[in-house]
This record gives C-alpha cells, sequence and structure tokens, in this order.
C-alpha cells in the first residue's frame, strides 16, 4: 500500500516490499541514541503520522520496526497491513478494532474502547522513549502486567536519559486519557510548538531540505527470490553489506544464504507478538 498526495509527511511513507539495511529498531536497541538524533527523527515520524492521519487513515502498529532509514538516513514507514481508514476526517472514536503489537498499543486499544488518531500518537510516544533509553517504555513477559503498565501509563524516567523539555514530549504523548494525549486535538502543530523542538526548523523539515543525522549509504539487500525481484523493479542495486558496519551489525550479501553461521542472540527483551482482528 503506498500513501500519495499529501504534502508534509507523504514522502516518509513506503509500501514496497524492499528490505533497506538501514532498519531503525536494531540501531536504537543497541543503548539508544543521541537526544539530537531522537528529535529528528521524532519530528520525521510525526510528520508521516499526520500524512496519514490528514487523509482518515489509523495506522495501529507504530513501533521501530516498521521504521525503516533511506540510503541518506531518512525514515521510512511500511507495513499498512493493520491500519483502517475513514472518509469522515471530522468523526471522532470511529475506530473499533484491537490490533497491534502490545509493548506499543495505546490503552484504548488495550481495553478493546472505540479509538481513533490517538493511538498513533501514543505509539510515538513509545518510539520517542525507546530511541533515548534503549528499551520499551511498557515491557513485561507477563500479558496481565504489561496491560496494567500501559493502562497506568507511568514509564521509569530515571537515569539521566531525559530532561525536562523530552521528558515533558514523552509523557504528553504517553498519557493515558486519549483526550488529553498531546497531538490529540490538533495534530502535529500541538508537537511543533514544544520547547523541545524549539531548535528545529520544521519548515525546511518537510522540504526534505534537512540533512539527517546519519546515513546507511547505499547499501541495500533484498535477498533473493521476490524480495530480489521488487528490489530490481523499484531499481534499486544489490551491494555488499560491509561485515563490521557500526551501526547495523552484520548482514549477508544478496544471495547468500545463512548456512554454516549461527543465529546471533536474541535481544533480551521479550518477543514481540500481535494481536490481529478484523477491521471495521
Amino acid at each position: 500500500m503506498a500513501v500519495s498526495g499529501v504534502m508534509h509527511g507523504s514522502d516518509l511513507l513506503i509500501g514496497r516490499m524492499v528490505r533497506l539495511s538501514g532498519e531503525f529498531d536494531r540501531y536504537i536497541k543497541k543503548g539508544g541514541i543521541k537526544e539530537d538524533e531522537a528529535r529528528f527523527y521524532t519530528a520525521e515520524m510525526a510528520l508521516a503520522i499526520s500524512a496519514l492521519h490528514e487523509v482518515g487513515i489509523v495506522y495501529h502498529d507504530f513501533k521501530p520496526a516498521n521504521c525503516l532509514l533511506t540510503a541518506s538516513g531518512h525514515i521510512k514507514i511500511i507495513d499498512f497491513g493493520l491500519a483502517s481508514h475513514t472518509k469522515d476526517l471530522k468523526k471522532r472514536a470511529w475506530c473499533k478494532c484491537g490490533s497491534g503489537t502490545p509493548c506499543y498499543m495505546a490503552p484504548e486499544l488495550i481495553t478493546q474502547q472505540p479509538h481513533d488518531y490517538g493511538v498513533d500518537w501514543w505509539g510515538l510516544g513509545c518510539v520517542l522513549y525507546e530511541m533515548l533509553t534503549g528499551h520499551r517504555p511498557f515491557d513485561s513477559a507477563n500479558r496481565g502486567r504489561l496491560c496494567n503498565m500501559i493502562c497506568t501509563g507511568k514509564p521509569e524516567y530515571s537515569g539521566g536519559k531525559f530532561n525536562s523539555d523530552s521528558r515533558k514530549v514523552c509523557e504528553g504523548l504517553l498519557d493515558p486519557e486519549p483526550t488529553q494525549r498531546l497531538c490529540y486535538n490538533r495534530g502535529v502543530s500541538e508537537l511543533k510548538k514544544q520547547a523541545w523542538f524549539r531548535d528545529l526548523s520544521w519548515s525546511v523539515l518537510e522540504k526534505g531540505q534537512l540533512e539527517a543525522p546519519m546515513a546507511p549509504g547505499n547499501v541495500l539487500d533484498a535477498g533473493d527470490g521476490f524480495m530480489g525481484a521488487m528490489f530490481a523493479a523499484s531499481g534499486g542495486i544489490a551491494q555488499d553489506i560491509p561485515p563490521n558496519n557500526a551501526y547495523f551489525g552484520n548482514s549477508t550479501s544478496p544471495g547468500q544464504g545463512a548456512k554454516g553461521k549461527k543465529k546471533s542472540k536474541r535481544n533480551s527483551q521479550p518477543e514481540e507478538f500481535d494481536f490481529r482482528t478484523r477491521h471495521n
């Protein structure tokens, strides 16, 4: 699914089945990223979310694993399989589906309440927290405990990862009450007014003229079969990924299998699982 015809963020959305070497979740799970990097990517993500909302789409599954980095280091959002759409852009609490990845689901999704765009702003708050700390704000292998943690909406802010401005943004996005949540009433314009973004030029960012804080380069790995075909069809040229890439770890070159290599140890965090239901 590709989204087009929307300014200020639509260029951050993609639907191609192409795997980029810039897998954002792998990058931030190595202890988080710098504050200026988190601010830049939070802003880009907010513009992408806003672009979806402008055409009546609730994304439902905003998380680092669904964010990729382009060769120049800009965010692209993928996987619209859990998205819902309405033609009535002014209607509130119209969506009744309960889907997403639990650690990133808003309280109203956990309790299966009618909801709307607020669930995506909650997801952005979760990703912001993870960018700064390297771990999720709400995480537990026990589903009941996880649900209680989410509905309480009080993650741990100690450890020196947050200053007063970044914490205010994160707390605003992670407000358990949807109508009080940052960006719920007036969208991304509320985020632009936050002190944490005082030195960010939103107008330049919206034009795609701000340089990203990091750039993976033209190193793409689509693999064989259907994925490789789609990659070739999009005009890409596969290259070997450097084995000692400081940002993204080791990877095999296109067409190379995993034979003879031991699987790397999984992250200590519980494995993610999806709640997928029929959409309204």
